[in-house]
C-alpha cells in the first residue's frame, strides 16, 4: 500500500446539494461536514463571480493543477468537444443547448429538459440553423449527442454556464464581452423561431415544457500548453479527458475505491467526482478517505467544493489537532 503525498478531489455539484440539504433542515453527510468544520479554509473566488466561461467546478479543476496551465484551460467548449471524441480546430467554441424560457414578473426562468429526443433535438437545431449559419458559426454533434457550434475567428466572448432549473433577473448570466451583441440578438431570434414550432405545440399539449430558445456556453478558443504535469489525473468528465489531451497529460479512469487508489504508484493525485448524489460520494468515498488520512496513508488532502478548498494534514497527530481546533462555521461557509 503506497503513501499518497498529495489527494486533491474535485466535487461537482456537491455545494449545490450541501446547501438543499442546510436549507431542509436534514443533516450533512458525515465525512463532508467534518471536512466543512475541521478543514483550512481557502476561499479561491469570489462565488458570485461569473467572469470567465467556466463552470465552478473547471475553475477548482484549474487550481489544483500548476498555475502556468490555467490558459490551457479555459476554453470549456473547446475541451468538451475535444474530450467526446471530436476534432479540435482553432477559433471559438461554445456549447449549445436547447432551452425552456419562462418568464416572470421581474425574473426568467430557465431550465434544459432532459427528456428530449434525438429526433426532437436534431429537427428544432436544425430550425435554428439557419440563424447560425448567417451568424457566422458551424454547428457540430459530439458522439455523446451534445451540440457545439464553432466559428473560426476568435470572439472576445464570456458566455457562463448555468445550472438547469435557475431563476435570475441578473443580465450578467447573459453572453458579454466586445462581440456579445450580436450573440445577444441571436438568442433573441432563436426564441423567436422556436415559439411556434410545431414539436413545441407537440409538447404543450402533452404538458412538457417548450424548448423555446437555445443557450449558448463555455466560450472559447484552445490554447496549447508550453508544459505539462506529472500529477495522476482520474475523471470520466468530458472537459478533463480534453483538458489532459490540451496539456499531453493522461486521464485516466476513476478507481473503484480507496483501496484501488491507495495502490497506485503515483503520490501526486487529481480526483474528479460527481457529487450529484453527496450521499453516496459521501459513503463511496469521502467516509474512506479520511480514515486514510487519518491512517497517515494520505499526507496531504484537499476537497474542492467550487469556490472553497478545504485542506488537511494526515496522520494521528493532526487528527487530534482538528478535534481540538475550533469548528469553522458551516452555515456561513455555505450560504
Amino acid at each position: 500500500m503506497n503513501k499518497i503525498r498529495q489527494l486533491q478531489i474535485i466535487l461537482l455539484d456537491s455545494l449545490d446539494s450541501l446547501r438543499a440539504l442546510q436549507a431542509t433542515n436534514q443533516a450533512l453527510p458525515t465525512a463532508l461536514q467534518h471536512c466543512i468544520k475541521k478543514g483550512r479554509v481557502q476561499r479561491l473566488w469570489n462565488h458570485d463571480d461569473e467572469s470567465t466561461s467556466l463552470a465552478a467546478w473547471q475553475k477548482s479543476m484549474l487550481h489544483a493543477l500548476p498555475a502556468e496551465l490555467l490558459p490551457s484551460g479555459m476554453a470549456s467548449a473547446a475541451l468538451c468537444w475535444r474530450g467526446e471524441g471530436g476534432v479540435l480546430r482553432p477559433g471559438t467554441w461554445m456549447k449549445l443547448q436547447l432551452a425552456h424560457y419562462a418568464a416572470g414578473m421581474n425574473d426568467v426562468h430557465i431550465r434544459f429538459p432532459n427528456d428530449v429526443s434525438d429526433d426532437q433535438g436534431q429537427e428544432l437545431i436544425n430550425a435554428v440553423r439557419p440563424l447560425l449559419t448567417l451568424a457566422g458559426f458551424e454547428t457540430h454533434s459530439s458522439p455523446g449527442n451534445q451540440w457545439y457550434v464553432w466559428c473560426e475567428p476568435v470572439l472576445d466572448l464570456k458566455t457562463p454556464e448555468i445550472h438547469s432549473g435557475i431563476t435570475t433577473n441578473r443580465y450578467d448570466v447573459l453572453p458579454s464581452g466586445v462581440d456579445a451583441p450580436p450573440l445577444r440578438r441571436l438568442l433573441t431570434e432563436a426564441q423567436m423561431t422556436l415559439h411556434q414550432h410545431p414539436i413545441n405545440h407537440q409538447r404543450e399539449q402533452q404538458g412538457l415544457p417548450t424548448l423555446n430558445g437555445i443557450w449558448l456556453s463555455g466560450a472559447g478558443s484552445p490554447v496549447a500548453a508550453s508544459s505539462s504535469t506529472s500529477q495522476r489525473i482520474m475523471s470520466t468528465q468530458p472537459y478533463v479527458i480534453g483538458l489532459c489531451e490540451q496539456i499531453n497529460s493522461s486521464c485516466l479512469p476513476v478507481p473503484s475505491g480507496i483501496d484501488e487508489l491507495l495502490q497506485l504508484r503515483d503520490d501526486q493525485m487529481v480526483l474528479v467526482l460527481s457529487g450529484a448524489d453527496v450521499l453516496a460520494v459521501d459513503r463511496d468515498w469521502m467516509q474512506p478517505v479520511l480514515s486514510s488520512l487519518n491512517a497517515g496513508y494520505i499526507a496531504q488532502l484537499e476537497i474542492y467544493l467550487d469556490h472553497l478548498k478545504f485542506s488537511m494534514q494526515g496522520g494521528r497527530l493532526h487528527q487530534v489537532h482538528r478535534w481540538l481546533s475550533r469548528d469553522n462555521e458551516i452555515v456561513e461557509l455555505l450560504n
